[in-house]
């Protein structure tokens, strides 16, 4: 009985190989099959993502100090002040950023929201920024009250403007649009 069941299984393994060998001659047409429908449909989402990603990266400036960038051997440089509590902070643009300028900032008035109004003095102004050449800046913070600040052009054309201040509680440093 046993021999008999092993003689049905082989029988079947054999005709299975036998008849998954003989494929048919596909016809081939020029449209693509549905993995490649599906590739090409990631491929496009994918250059998709890409394009809205370039047209925000134009719209970017970020910030840190200059120590824990390793990256930059071409930068800018640009000193408000120097003393014995200055930092060297760096500026950097994700895509190329225009009209920028670093500033100093007065406050002169705060709403009953807690809304600030700044008087701002340009210190240092860029036609463009670049990813390739960032801006270092060498400054002082005195107190907690914002006194530095940033302003450019994003890939709209849109005036942005930030703070330049450092976290009470971890010590990065913060831009804050105004």
């Amino acid at each position: 009985m046993k021999a008999r069941f092993f003689s049905a299984v082989l029988i079947i393994a054999v005709i299975i190989t036998v008849f998954s060998g003989c494929n048919k001659p596909e016809e081939h047409d020029d449209s693509p099959s549905d993995v490649q429908t599906t590739i090409m449909n990631q491929i496009d989402k994918t250059t998709e993502s890409s394009s809205e990603t370039e047209i925000s990266k134009e719209s970017k400036i970020t910030v840190d100090y200059s120590e824990n960038i390793n990256n930059y051997s071409d930068y800018i440089s640009f000193t408000v002040d120097e003393t014995a509590d200055s930092t060297k902070l760096i500026f950097m643009s994700e895509g190329i950023v225009t009209d920028f300028s670093f500033l100093s900032l007065s406050i002169t008035d705060v709403d009953e929201d807690g809304n600030v109004t700044f008087d701002t003095e340009s210190l240092y102004n860029l036609d463009i920024l670049t990813e390739e050449k960032p801006l270092e800046v060498t400054l002082t913070f005195y107190g907690d009250s914002p006194a530095y600040g940033i302003s450019y052009k994003d890939a709209q054309g849109v005036t942005k403007n930030y703070t330049v201040t450092i976290s009470g509680e971890d010590g990065s440093v913060i831009l804050t649009e105004f």
